[in-house]
C-alpha cells in the first residue's frame, strides 16, 4: 500500500497543513500535541474569508488556531528535534510549518523546521476554534 498523503486523510481534507504553523509541541506518554495555527479551506465550518492584515497587506488565508493530537504514541523517533523558540529580535514565534504528513502503513511521517517525526498512533485528533 502507497503512503497517504495529509489531504487524504478525513481528518486533514479540510486543511492545507502546508500553509500552517507549528506553534509548539508537547509530549506526554498519552499524546504527542501540536499546538498550531491552522490554514482552514472554503469547506471547514470555521472558515471566514480572509481579511487584510492590519499592515495592509491582503490576507490569502483564514489561519485558525487549533493543535493536532496523536493518541497513545509509540515507536516515537525523532530526527533533528527543535521544539523551542528560537531566541533574538527575529523570531515569529513559531517553529514553521508542516512540510508533509504521511501515513504509511500505521506510520505517521511528519517533517518540518523543527524536525523529523515517525510514530504510531491509536488515533489522531484535530481541533480547530
Amino acid at each position: 500500500m502507497a503512503a497517504l498523503s495529509h489531504w487524504q486523510l478525513p481528518a486533514f481534507r479540510l486543511l492545507h497543513l502546508e500553509e500552517s504553523f507549528v506553534l509548539a509541541v508537547h509530549e506526554s506518554p498519552t499524546e504527542i500535541r501540536f499546538d498550531m495555527e491552522l490554514v482552514v479551506n472554503e469547506r471547514h465550518p470555521r472558515y471566514r474569508a480572509p481579511r487584510p492584515s492590519p499592515d495592509g497587506c491582503d490576507a490569502t488565508h483564514c489561519y485558525r488556531r487549533g493543535r493536532i493530537t496523536f493518541r497513545n504514541p509509540s515507536h516515537v523517533v525523532w530526527a533533528q528535534k527543535k521544539t523551542e523558540l528560537p531566541v533574538g529580535g527575529d523570531s515569529q514565534g513559531d517553529l514553521g510549518k508542516v512540510d508533509s504528513l504521511l501515513l504509511d502503513g500505521d506510520v505517521y511521517k511528519l517533517r518540518g523546521p523543527w524536525g523529523r517525526l515517525e510514530l504510531t498512533a491509536s488515533s489522531v485528533d484535530v481541533d480547530v476554534w
